[in-house]
């Protein structure tokens, strides 16, 4: 037999290990009934109305692009001293930190306001770090080998939001945690996961 074909079996096997049993009720999986719009494309995946464990689609799946701004990051609370420092050494105000992914991510978003400043955060040689502040376990930007790094590495442009995407393996982060993001000399400490 070729390689490819014991692999095949063997994750037709793995898979047959996953069914429910006979009888067993299934786990819900999200709703197919009432599909909202469809894409120009038609493309699978289109997401439903109605759905609860849908999220809110970012603006990119609205027809947006990367570095819009969400409605709810559009709501400025007035800045801390820590937020003033922070944008006055590095140009950048941290909109927020967020689970995402079915919390297997953490998105840590912010806002350039002057892009010389913030070119430092853009330089792909300096790998960017999640801490936890209570335990020291640190989390890393995965970079998978089709896609790259996920994080925004392009010149940055004052005004617009860009983002690291962290893996949380183990769903180890939860909300409320505090944690530090580190890129290089720039840090910043206290931030509470949403």
């Amino acid at each position: 037999m070729r390689r490819s074909a014991i692999l095949s079996l063997i994750l037709a096997l793995i898979g047959l290990l996953h069914l429910p049993a006979l009888g067993a009720e299934s786990p819900p999986t999200a709703r197919q009934d009432t599909p909202a719009p469809a894409a120009k494309d038609g493309r699978a995946g289109d997401v439903y109305q109605n759905d609860p464990q849908q999220d809110e689609p970012s603006p990119e799946a609205k027809g947006g692009q990367a570095g819009d701004v969400y409605q709810d990051d559009q709501h400025q609370d007035p800045p801390t001293p820590e937020a003033k420092a922070l944008e006055e050494k590095w140009g950048v105000r941290v909109v927020a930190i967020r689970l995402t992914a079915y919390n297997h991510l953490i998105d840590f978003r912010y806002r350039v306001v002057d892009p010389r400043k913030a070119l430092p955060l853009f330089d792909r040689n300096k790998k960017p770090e999640l801490i936890d502040q209570a335990t020291g376990a640190r989390f890393f930007v995965p970079s998978p080998p089709k896609i790259g790094a996920l994080r925004t590495t392009k010149n940055p442009e004052a005004g617009r939001n860009y983002f690291f995407l962290f893996g949380n393996p183990g769903q180890y982060l939860k909300k409320g945690n505090k944690v530090a993001v580190v890129v290089g000399d720039f840090k910043v400490e206290n931030l509470t996961v949403e």
